[in-house]
C-alpha cells in the first residue's frame, strides 16, 4: 500500500520523488505488483520527461523576449497535449520569424535610426517580410 500511496502523491505533485510496491511473492499478486511497478517507473520517466520539455520551453520563451526568433523548442514531451503545445509554438515561431524576421533588437536599432534621419544601415541577412520591407524602404529614401 505504501508504494501505490507514493505514486498517486508523484502523480499529484505533493512530492518528487516515488517508490514501487514491495514484492514479495512470485504468484498472481506479485506479478501484478511487478506489473504496476513497471508503470510507476514508466509513468515517472513520463513525467520526468514532460517536465524538462517545460523547462526547455520556458527558456525559449526568455531567448524570444530577448529578441531572438529564432529559437524553437526541441525537448520532446510524453505527454500528447505538450507535444499538440510544442508544435503549435514552434509554428507560431515559424510564422513570426516568416513575417517579421529572426532579430527584433536588429529591427529596433534601424528603426532608431530612422527616426534620426539615418537611412545608411541594412538589415544583415534580411528574410523576414518587415526585415525586407524596412531594407527597402531605406534604399527608397
Amino acid at each position: 500500500q505504501t508504494g501505490l500511496t507514493s505514486f498517486f502523491d508523484f502523480i499529484n505533485h505533493k512530492t518528487k520523488n516515488v517508490s514501487t510496491i514491495e514484492v514479495k511473492s512470485n504468484d498472481e499478486f506479485g506479478q501484478i505488483s511487478s506489473a504496476i511497478n513497471e508503470n510507476i517507473l514508466a509513468t515517472k520517466r513520463g513525467l520526468e520527461q514532460d517536465n524538462q520539455a517545460v523547462k526547455e520551453s520556458v527558456q525559449t520563451v526568455s531567448v524570444v523576449e530577448s529578441g531572438n526568433l529564432t529559437a524553437r523548442i526541441t525537448a520532446n514531451p510524453r505527454n500528447p497535449q505538450l507535444i499538440e503545445l510544442k508544435n503549435v509554438l514552434n509554428k507560431l515561431l515559424d510564422v513570426l520569424q516568416a513575417r517579421v524576421g529572426s532579430d527584433m533588437n536588429a529591427i529596433h536599432k534601424i528603426f532608431e535610426e530612422y527616426k534620426s534621419l539615418d537611412f545608411r544601415n541594412k538589415l544583415e541577412n534580411a528574410s523576414g517580410s518587415v526585415e525586407l520591407t524596412t531594407n527597402a524602404l531605406g534604399d527608397e529614401i
